[in-house]
């Protein structure tokens, strides 16, 4: 009777501690596939791609921890000025949607675009459900480490786009200046996220001679492309991030 009351108590912990380890390889295939993913077709603009990653993650993220919360039977929410801002900013695009001079495009785009109500809510609700499922600070980091991965990744394709005359034998990618991420501007903004990232490791964690290598190569990448593309609020925010460091 002892053993079986003691595999009871642990069955629900050990789905738990499974659910959460899910949670987390989720977490960070959405970091590492949201910013290079792309449908190497015309008619699958890269945005559109992304959008539909990005809903087909929420979902799956959404499903996962509506499991656990009915396993567990707790739900635990700690209110944040964030978190308002994340729940408020659909609410104003859906107002100022309504009263546009076109609703069904202010609503939807044409294809979930930016700016419009759809997409809006769409990044707030992943946003939501990254703050539920994010529990500690090990998810932080290997969400971060994804997302750094994707970066090196995204230089490695620019530099072969730039300095190989756009060698691939697609149509959507024929042009030098076509990229992972989207527009030249998006991907400027991106390269001054993981020059910062790369900054903050190098100045703060403790890493092996490969690793600092790693890290050097793809910063001097990333400010190769930067320096190419040279978008002032992408310097702005590396040059406050190298201060701070």
């Amino acid at each position: 009777m002892e053993y079986s009351t003691v595999s009871e108590e642990r069955a629900p912990q050990e789905r738990q501690a499974s659910g959460s380890s899910f949670a987390s390889v989720l977490l960070v295939a959405l970091g590492f596939l949201l910013p290079i993913f792309l449908i190497p077709s015309v008619d699958f603009p890269f945005q559109f791609s992304k959008t539909v990653l990005a809903l087909a993650f929420a979902v799956a993220l959404y499903f996962l921890f509506s499991v656990q919360t009915f396993k567990s039977a707790r739900f635990s929410m700690s209110f944040s000025f964030p978190l308002l801002a994340v729940l408020l900013l659909p609410a104003a695009y859906l107002i100022s949607s309504i009263f546009s001079s076109n609703p069904t495009l202010s609503l939807f785009g044409y294809q979930l675009d930016s700016d419009t109500f759809a997409f809006t809510a769409l990044g707030s609700a992943l946003t939501l459900v990254v703050m539920l499922t994010v529990t500690n600070a090990r998810q932080v980091f290997s969400v971060l480490l994804g997302l750094f991965w994707a970066g090196c990744a995204a230089v490695l394709f620019q530099l072969i786009q730039l300095f190989g005359n756009a060698p691939l034998p697609f149509a959507a990618l024929d042009a030098p200046y076509v990229n992972l991420i989207g527009t030249w501007n998006d991907l400027g903004v991106f390269l001054g996220l993981i020059i910062s990232l790369i900054l903050v490791a190098l100045g703060s964690l403790q890493l092996s001679k490969m690793s600092s290598l790693v890290l050097q190569a793809a910063l001097a990448g990333s400010l190769a492309i930067l320096a190419i593309i040279n978008f002032s609020i992408a310097w702005i925010v590396v040059a406050v991030v190298a201060f701070a460091m």
